[in-house]
């Protein structure tokens, strides 16, 4: 009997009220939210911390980030620390890394995947020593091919490539990718690990239009003033952000805070739509029954993320 298939779905600083599953059904997520009504969703996720390397470092190794080492960003996972595909130790897998990995020589495959396709070309000074720190992702020599070219410098910064037109966006060449790796191993069992950029900043998206700042709600506490009741770090940043705003958004005001918001829903339906295209792959190939699906986020700032497994 064929063994079931894996695969991992992650967004990035994905907040758990984005999600009907978890009641908010304001934002458009069809597809996600077809996808919960088939699973099991978890009402309490806890990430091990709300910090990227070392939440992915436990998703992936099983680890406490005190325990792999990845205690703050951009430590690399140690190469003697085993990954998913090292611990899984199966032949008949045929496993994939796409998309954001954030533990170490980001561009280069290891810790046991067959296929890796990658994104962020933005932690190369953080790479080992002996790898080409020439070379680039994926992602980048995609968009070369297709006639674009990095405004300034020698790759494509994160802040123009969240405003390309949509088919030219990271979770289209994603799902793009992800679908050839599908139909390509349909006749084997394969893990495969599809890691989005978004929603993570700059807050900026091909459907930043998609909701009117007027309709969005702010939280019940927005108006509450900050004292020295609330943390430091809660306060240093509230008052950061109201003198500079963020990824050119004015937020000294609930207007501001609205625009933010509206784009950061927007975000989130761009990626909805291409977690449907994968899943659709998997229905077209009739994988979808002998497939587990995981869809998570790696981290949210509210150190719980959402969780539905099917």
């Amino acid at each position: 009997m064929k063994k079931p298939n894996l695969l991992f779905l992650y967004t990035d600083e994905q907040a758990i009220n984005t999600l009907a599953a978890y009641g908010n059904e304001q934002i458009e997520m069809p597809n996600l939210n077809e996808l919960s009504n088939d699973c099991t969703v978890f009402e309490h996720m806890y990430v091990t911390q709300p910090v990227c390397t070392p939440s992915r470092s436990t998703l992936l190794t099983g680890l406490y980030p005190h325990t792999n080492g990845c205690t703050r960003n951009n430590i690399p996972l140690k190469q003697e620390t085993k990954c998913f595909p090292e611990l899984l130790n199966d032949s008949d897998y045929r496993t994939g890394h796409f998309g954001k990995w954030h533990l170490g020589d980001e561009i280069f495959k290891q810790h046991g995947f067959d296929e890796w396709i990658s994104i962020e070309d933005t932690y190369s000074c953080h790479y080992s020593e002996g790898r080409n720190k020439n070379e680039k992702s994926s992602y980048h020599n995609f968009l070369l091919k297709n006639g674009f070219k990095p405004s300034r410098g020698e790759h494509f910064r994160r802040s123009e490539t969240t405003i390309l037109p949509e088919e030219f966006s990271k979770p289209a060449f994603l799902a793009k990718e992800s679908k050839r790796f599908i139909e390509d191993n349909k006749d084997k069992a394969f893990a495969l690990f599809v890691n989005f950029f978004e929603p993570h900043m700059p807050f900026h998206g091909p459907r930043d239009n998609q909701y009117d700042p007027k309709d969005i709600p702010l939280p019940s506490n927005f108006e509450h003033k900050l004292d020295e009741m609330n943390p430091f770090k809660t306060r240093f940043f509230a008052h950061k952000y109201n003198e500079f705003g963020i990824s050119g958004i004015d937020l000294d005001s609930a207007e501001g805070w609205k625009k933010l918001r509206a784009n950061y829903w927007g975000m989130c339906s761009h990626i909805d739509r291409y977690i449907g295209e994968i899943i659709s792959k998997l229905k077209e190939c009739a994988l979808y029954d002998d497939t587990i699906i995981v869809f998570t986020s790696d981290c949210d700032f509210a150190n719980y993320s959402p969780l539905i497994v099917i």
